[in-house]
């Protein structure tokens, strides 16, 4: 019987920043206003969601404790679909109607690059919970990330599958967008390095549902490990229950998203026994951590956390910290706040220790994690 390893791992997008720029405007009168572009409709909204309901419980509890120099923080959230159209959008709108210089977004490649291309001329600071992939050309001085690179997300799957799951052969099936072939690039490169083989790379346009003829192949390829690298959360069930059908499998890999305990609970099945890469959030002793779980719940009806909330509560807590380091007589500093976070070093998030390194990058702790029994148990990190 074949033993075929899916990987699935759903990512954002990869932002850039590094030298400050200066730019400064005056908060609006007893408010400091901080936009949000996440997708809030369609297939992704997983993300959006999750994000902009942590970015409102970290917000209420500034708020309630303060806010900074007596000034409350306003949260304007904005849709960015995951698409260009519609982020650029609402990067237009926040940044010359609701004259907001922070920006936190997007939650994918395409729509994070299109927010960067409108607030890099506008000296905008832009702090992504879950993006990777962004290309070169958008980054700026002003963008950062609270996630690691995609190469990183690649290594630790790779070496997992190498020293764990002793995967000599492998197949990458990944989704048509930015994030998701930087993903497999980079899984590619690794699982090569450690003398791995990767023996075709397959492709799949987003929210596409038939996987007959991926799953047809990749029978008579013979694999030891299918890695599927998307965002897409409708494809990533699809062509689980796919490759179940036509390959017997033991092993499964998901990613953050699909490790949303609604998206497990309403798939408990087929995702029983699936391996995934994601930040390990402490919700026992981690103290930022359990204050948004407590926040979460009593604000959302009990509902856990979900994909990158984390994430984006500690973007609002940088942003608080840092505005609370540049504010001054009122006044917005982008170039200040841009320096700050250059700064930071071993900062304590809901994430853990986060350093902001020289290409705005975030250094956080990974690991691998694995669905049973209903439960997500730690595997340990496989990082380098």
């Amino acid at each position: 019987m074949l033993k075929l390893i899916i990987w699935i791992i759903v990512f954002g997008v990869v932002v850039i920043g590094s030298l400050a720029i200066f730019s400064s405007q005056s908060a609006t009168a007893g408010t400091i206003k901080i936009g949000l572009i996440a997708p809030l409709t369609g297939d992704q909204a997983i993300y959006g969601i999750s994000q902009s309901q942590a970015a409102q419980v970290a917000v209420d509890q500034i708020n309630a404790g303060g806010g900074i120099g007596g000034k409350n923080l306003e949260l304007v959230i904005e849709d960015g679909q995951c698409s260009a159209q519609a982020a650029t959008a609402a990067a237009q709108k926040l940044i010359t109607t609701d004259k907001v210089k922070i920006i936190i977004g997007g939650a994918c490649a395409v729509e994070t690059a299109a927010i960067a291309a409108v607030a890099q001329p506008a000296q905008v600071v832009v702090l992504t919970p879950s993006a990777i992939g962004l290309p070169a050309e958008a980054t700026s001085n002003f963008i950062f990330r609270i996630y690691p690179d995609d190469a990183l997300f690649g290594t630790i799957a790779a070496n997992y599958a190498n020293m764990e799951l002793r995967v000599k052969k492998s197949v990458i099936l990944a989704e048509n967008n930015l994030a998701s072939q930087a993903l497999g690039s980079a899984y590619k490169k690794t699982l090569t390095d450690l003398g791995g083989q990767v023996i075709e790379n397959l492709s799949f346009d987003t929210d596409t549902i038939d996987f007959s003829n991926q799953a047809s192949k990749i029978k008579s390829d013979d694999p030891d490990e299918v890695y599927i690298a998307a965002q897409s959360t409708t494809s990533i069930i699809a062509a689980v229950k796919k490759l179940h059908a036509t390959n017997p499998t033991t092993i499964l890999g998901v990613s953050d998203a699909v490790l949303d305990s609604q998206l497990v609970s309403d798939n408990a099945k087929d995702l029983e026994g699936v391996v995934s890469v994601r930040a390990l959030v402490d919700w026992v002793n981690n103290a930022k951590a359990k204050n948004l779980q407590d926040g979460y719940h009593a604000k959302f009806d009990g509902a856990d956390p979900g994909p990158f909330a984390a994430n984006t509560y500690d973007a609002v807590g940088l942003i608080n910290d840092a505005l609370v380091a540049t504010l001054k007589d009122g006044m917005v500093d982008t170039g200040k706040i841009t320096d700050w976070l250059h700064t930071v070093k071993n900062w304590p998030g809901a994430l853990g220790p986060i350093t902001i390194n020289t290409d705005g990058a975030a250094v956080i702790s990974e690991n691998v994690e694995k669905i049973a029994s209903g439960a997500i148990v730690d595997m340990g990190p496989y990082a380098p």
